[in-house]
């Protein structure tokens, strides 16, 4: 039977595979985000690493772009 798994679970199950000492940061605070909020994972990677570089994105994602907003 397949368990259907929350957010949080996931996150911290995912936290403990990361293989690289150097992107775990910006990983955890992805998987943080994820958690939190309604965005996927790949778009919540964008989210850290924007946070963690300061770069620009440029997206036509509504959510993705407020989500942005709110964490800037």
């Amino acid at each position: 039977m397949l368990m259907k798994k929350s957010k949080y679970s996931i996150s911290r199950a995912s936290e403990l595979c990361i293989p690289y000492e150097n992107a775990k940061d910006a990983i955890r605070q992805a998987l943080s985000i994820y958690s939190e909020t309604n965005l996927d994972y790949v778009d919540s990677l964008l989210v850290a690493e924007a946070l963690s570089s300061g770069a620009e994105i440029v997206s036509f994602d509504k959510k993705l772009l407020n989500e942005l907003k709110r964490k800037m």
